[in-house]
């Protein structure tokens, strides 16, 4: 049998009954492109798929009300988790190389709908990463605008803060562990943003929780870094520095985020928070070595 003779039946068992894409068929069989399968399926006079019954592959479930799930959702997409609509589904999506990223994305989105996941080569930074995606039912419309602001019925409760403040947090904040003089430790929380009004709406809602923040300007747009790197808008960081204020926004977020990389490292802060810089160099060593061999995919 050559490499792109198919038998009918086997074709017919593949795509209209495993419902597998034209994609995934063409790649069993060594297909170079999609489109030669396709033709095939015209061939044989194989219906194809309408687009309602190709995005309904996989069970979707609705919200049903939970606003603590809406106001994660809401804080990642307020982040670095883009929304559109794909064939009157919404399509949740990022690109990431790190498994950390991947699970957040499975346990926020995976019990609304199936969270697929493509490799794929990005020329600009010249390395291999991962397209993850979700479709989930029109009700999830709420996600295709990028909040400028934090929604009033998130801000005005304070549970519903902390659940979009994390979610914020597992996309944008970074938790760190730095010497500090000879052999003591400092902690800080930080987020580095061009949407200064969330930044502003943050500040206020910590503020208001007795939590102190601080917001700098960090990085003008259109000038390049150390890193080589350019921003389109004016960058500004929130900050937070006091180590009682980082215990007790830990105490908060540590049961509500979603990330494994940021949940480990809120935990080692606090395991860490009163020794001193050698025992706390050893135990960060380690985190940074479990990174290194677990978090990215392969």
């Amino acid at each position: 049998m050559e490499k792109h003779d198919i038998p009918k039946e086997v074709l017919e068992d593949l795509y209209l009954k495993k419902k597998l894409s034209s994609l995934k068929i063409a790649k069993m069989f060594n297909i170079k492109h999609d489109r030669t399968l396709r033709k095939k399926l015209e061939k044989y006079n194989i219906p194809r798929r309408t687009i309602s019954e190709a995005c309904t592959k996989h069970k979707k479930s609705e919200l049903n009300g939970n606003l603590k799930a809406k106001s994660y959702m809401i804080g990642l997409r307020a982040g670095d988790i883009h929304a559109k609509i794909i064939h009157k589904v919404i399509r949740a999506q990022t690109t990431t190389t790190r498994k950390a990223q991947l699970d957040m994305m499975k346990k926020s989105f995976g019990l609304y709908s199936h969270v697929g996941v493509c490799p794929f080569y990005n020329k600009k930074f010249k390395c291999k990463q991962y397209f993850i995606y979700c479709d989930l039912l029109p009700s999830f419309r709420f996600l295709l605008k990028k909040p400028k602001r934090i929604p009033g019925w998130i801000f005005n409760n304070n549970r519903l803060f902390y659940h979009f403040l994390a979610a914020y947090s597992d996309c944008e904040a970074s938790w760190k562990i730095v010497k500090s003089n000879e052999n003591s430790v400092r902690f800080s929380f930080s987020i580095k943003t061009s949407e200064r009004g969330i930044l502003d709406d943050i500040r206020r809602k910590l503020d208001h929780l007795g939590i102190i923040s601080h917001i700098y300007f960090e990085h003008p747009k259109g000038k390049v870094t150390n890193h080589g790197y350019s921003y389109n808008r004016d960058l500004f960081n929130l900050t937070i520095y006091k180590k009682g204020d980082i215990q007790k926004l830990i105490a908060m977020l540590l049961p509500l985020t979603c990330h494994e990389e940021k949940l480990l490292k809120m935990k080692l802060i606090l395991d860490k928070v009163d020794s001193d810089w050698l025992t706390t160099k050893n135990a960060l060593a380690k985190y940074r070595k479990w990174f290194r061999e677990e978090q990215t995919l392969q």
